[in-house]
């Protein structure tokens, strides 16, 4: 692998594209003050609305993080036709190419809605559709992806579990990107409501997971022990490369047979929402640096997402100030 250091990092990657499949998420935060008890029900409190934000996360935030590091990102989900659809195809930046055109009748979108107080989050309410999609949203998608892997970097599947990458459609996404000499980046997310599917995934180039993915894959990875348990999951996934992100210890990573350790960058957190997507999208991005590099760069901007309220990535100012620092 090429020799790269970080602080020159952002000059490469201003000549890359990546390509990111995935789940859109549309991500609206509404900010107010209380009130106090309403006239209706004592027991409710009322807030008065001052602003309304709107960003993108899911597979939209990885591209995101790829723009926000100079790279420019292609990216390829499926949309529904419900009202909200509008605002999820609004989703625009230089360097990136969206395509809209896949949309199933009948999809509702996934919108994140949070509630605000100051600083306090008083309330969550999801409008979501996590069904598979469609035959043909599957045939019309996989098209799209095979018509941008050729130049492409990597391929990033970002799968937040909500129906766009079904299952039939993983396996051809692979297919596909093997015939192009594309590696494929994976970060798949396990929830109570839904377990593992890391195994859908067999074969793919870079697998990355948090504590409770690599211990869903394997119940007994201990981060003690991470460079003889790494071996049994790269082993069970197929997979050439396996990360494992464990927060403020950093990463550890089993990366073509080398095992790699890597220290957390330290920095005042804020939120943590988005670091893995942060993550993902540097690591990708770094694809043909050394792994030491390209780790060191995906956790330092992992990092400082979490500087960043909300699911926003960073920005290449406040990377390069981390250097100078």
């Amino acid at each position: 692998m090429a020799r790269v250091h970080s602080h020159t990092l952002p000059e490469l990657l201003a000549r890359r594209r990546v390509l990111v499949v995935g789940d859109a998420i549309l991500d609206v935060a509404y900010h107010g003050r209380a009130l106090g008890p309403s006239v209706e029900n004592p027991a409710v409190t009322t807030y008065a609305n001052e602003r309304i934000a709107y960003s993108y996360g899911g597979a939209s935030l990885v591209a995101r993080n790829l723009l926000a590091l100079g790279a420019a990102a292609d990216y390829v989900t499926v949309l529904g036709d419900d009202a909200n659809l509008e605002k999820c195809r609004a989703f625009s930046y230089p360097r990136l190419r969206f395509n809209t055109k896949v949309i199933e009748s009948g999809r509702v979108n996934t919108v994140k809605e949070r509630f605000w107080a100051g600083s306090t989050l008083v309330f969550k309410w999801d409008f979501r559709d996590d069904r598979d999609i469609g035959a043909g949203a599957q045939r019309k998608m996989l098209s799209a992806v095979r018509q941008r892997l050729r130049g492409a970097v990597a391929l990033v599947i970002a799968d937040n579990r909500h129906g766009v990458l079904a299952g039939a459609v993983i396996p051809q996404l692979l297919a596909a990107a093997k015939r192009a000499k594309v590696p494929v980046y994976v970060d798949s997310q396990v929830t109570a409501s839904r377990p593992s599917n890391h195994q859908s995934y067999r074969g793919a180039d870079v697998i990355c997971l948090n504590l409770k993915e690599a211990q869903a894959v394997s119940p007994a990875f201990q981060p003690e022990r991470a460079e003889q348990d790494l071996w049994e999951i790269a082993e069970n996934l197929g997979a050439t490369t396996v990360v494992v992100k464990l927060g403020e210890q950093g990463s550890v990573a089993l990366a073509n047979g080398e095992f790699i350790r890597t220290p957390a960058f330290r920095v005042s957190a804020m939120d943590a929402v988005g670091a893995g997507d942060a993550f993902i999208a540097a690591l990708a991005a770094a694809h043909g640096t050394s792994w030491v590099t390209a780790l060191a760069f995906a956790n330092r901007w992992a990092a400082l997402s979490t500087t960043v309220r909300g699911p926003n990535p960073p920005t290449l100012e406040a990377f390069r100030q981390s250097l100078a620092d």
